[in-house]
């Protein structure tokens, strides 16, 4: 019975993993996207906020909406946290049935061995979801406009409206 219920709960895991915005770099392109990196902001007074961040200037952040498409203001000192992602994250998911499996060859064993593989490989599974990100506590709002569209700020010969 407890094992039904690990195997339901790892093939949550497997089959629940966070969907990305598509304009995240692979890892071989971090640097060289025009984008800027994916962020989540829970508003203190209104709801989360997500899409691209476009700029961090004067106590403001400037993150282009993914439903709308238009770029918003947001008040440093409104924000509560975040969360950013600057790349796609790895995906090891499939790991956890054929490593699964492989145990099951192991005859007598697979009663050691199939429980360790599956440890270690929703272990590997998780920490490769959670690659490629920051919160508040990894990273300060300085330096979150290293991850921006426009690092330096939005350029003055650039309307928010025409950002796309």
């Amino acid at each position: 019975m407890k094992i039904k219920g690990l195997l339901a709960m790892l093939l949550t895991v497997f089959f629940s993993s966070c969907n990305t915005p598509k304009y995240l770099p692979e890892v071989q392109a971090i640097g060289l996207e025009s984008h800027g990196s994916y962020i989540k902001i829970n508003h203190k007074s209104s709801a989360q906020i997500h899409g691209e961040l476009i700029a961090v200037e004067n106590n403001n952040i400037y993150v282009l909406l993914n439903e709308s498409k238009r770029c918003l203001k947001i008040p440093v000192a409104e924000i509560k946290n975040f969360k950013l992602r600057y790349a796609q994250p790895a995906h090891y998911g499939w790991s956890i049935p054929i490593f699964s499996a492989v145990s099951l060859v192991h005859g007598i064993l697979a009663t050691f061995t199939l429980p360790l593989n599956l440890i270690i490989t929703t272990a590997v599974t998780i920490s490769g979801e959670n690659d490629f990100r920051y919160n508040q506590k990894s990273i300060s709002l300085k330096n979150l406009k290293m991850f921006a569209r426009f690092p330096q700020g939005i350029p003055e010969n650039i309307d928010l409206a025409s950002i796309k």
